[in-house]
């Protein structure tokens, strides 16, 4: 058994799907940040438990064939990119590695596509920042198992307008006592901002719409509705989504956890009526304001929750989910189950989710599809597309 502050050798065998590299120390697991499948390390222990202890890497002996000099100078320090030390293509590699190996675990044996990807650097479009105590650096992301937030003065994987306006809102910020900031950016370099001080007062930038076309439909969203932090690979996403699909004129669809509108309007191009089912008021505000935009009259946008629009048993064609990282959960499964739709796009953000769900769906739909797209470069994270038949 380890204990704090013991210093331990040896080599990083594989990654846990928190991007952490797994020294094992007899029986019991240390979690190293910044570490890789092949690299001898020694590291400190700074926290232990009785099944695993967490080490913070000292020093790299000899390095692993999947590292690379890591494109940002404050890794492996700042918690936010757990692979950007990794060869991009090992990070995809890794990254099907545990989405097979999450659906094996469900008994899944399905055919997985070849990663869709884009630029591995400057391809974010929103960032959050958390408040520091340093004195010119104000803004910054959390250390990985740790309160401390480090300083940052750029991030790489940000698209150049955030990178430009960093100063600017970590002055506004901090002039306003902000403890958190979220900074937003459109395609055409256009920023907006919103932050939280520690009593939980909202604040923004005034200018708060950004607007972006994608595959000919004009989309706004703002800080309190979610639209998908890599735009150019979203306009593929969509695409895909649709083609999987095939909507045709005469259908009817539903678009569930529909958002600002992102699929859904893609898709009323196509067929004959969408339904836009959303929670979120402010998503919903804007699903209606980009289909008026667009001139769309076809995609009726309800504020509801998921599943009482099952239970209304209103009959469609086709649909598509996109629901956030706590998926889709059984009882909305059961109803997608009985609902009588013959064709599903699943779009994921949670690998771990969503095998347990496709587990779930699988009772009534066979899987055709998974295509996974490389939407967070550098990060643990990625976006699955599956399509059900059923």
């Amino acid at each position: 058994m380890s204990r704090l502050s013991d210093i331990v050798t040896g080599t990083i065998h594989e990654l846990s799907r928190k991007g952490t590299g797994i020294l094992h120390i007899g029986k019991i697991p240390v979690y190293v940040a910044g570490t890789a499948p092949g690299d001898t390390i020694t590291a400190m222990v700074i926290k232990t438990s009785k099944h695993f202890a967490i080490g913070k890497l000292l020093t790299i002996v000899s390095p692993s064939p999947f590292r690379r000099p890591s494109p940002c100078p404050a890794s492996p320090r700042c918690g936010g990119c757990g692979l950007i030390h990794l060869d991009p293509s090992y990070q995809r590699q890794q990254k099907i590695q545990w989405l097979r190996d999450l659906l094996d675990t469900q008994g899944l044996t399905c055919e997985i596509s070849d990663m869709v990807i884009g630029h591995e650097l400057g391809y974010r479009h929103r960032i959050n920042l958390s408040k520091t105590t340093h004195t010119s650096l104000p803004y910054g992301m959390n250390r990985w198992h740790s309160q401390y937030i480090e300083p940052l003065s750029h991030c790489p994987i940000a698209v150049p307008s955030i990178n430009d306006a960093w100063d600017q809102w970590s002055e506004w910020g901090e002039s306003r006592h902000l403890s958190t900031l979220t900074i937003s950016a459109n395609g055409s370099g256009q920023t907006a901002v919103a932050g939280n001080d520690s009593d939980g007062r909202r604040y923004d930038s005034g200018d708060t719409i950004l607007t972006d076309t994608l595959n000919g439909i004009r989309y706004s969203w703002t800080s309190d509705s979610f639209f998908q932090s890599n735009i150019p690979l979203a306009a593929q996403l969509v695409k895909t989504v649709a083609s999987l699909l095939s909507p045709g004129r005469l259908e009817t669809g539903v678009d569930v956890f529909c958002g600002v509108g992102l699929f859904g309007l893609y898709m009323a191009t196509m067929c004959h009526a969408i339904v836009g089912i959303e929670s979120n008021p402010a998503a919903v505000d804007m699903a209606r304001f980009n289909a008026d935009a667009n001139g769309i009259d076809n995609f009726e946008v309800r504020c509801q929750e998921a599943e009482p629009f099952f239970k209304s048993g209103v009959p469609m064609d086709f649909g598509v989910v996109d629901p956030p990282r706590t998926g889709l959960g059984p009882a909305l499964c059961d109803q997608i189950c009985q609902s009588g739709i013959g064709r599903w796009v699943y779009v994921s953000c949670n690998p771990i989710t969503l095998a347990t769900d496709l587990a779930r769906l699988s009772s009534h739909y066979s899987i055709s599809t998974i295509i996974p797209f490389e939407m967070f470069p550098n990060t643990v994270h990625s976006e699955v597309v599956v399509s059900l038949t059923r």
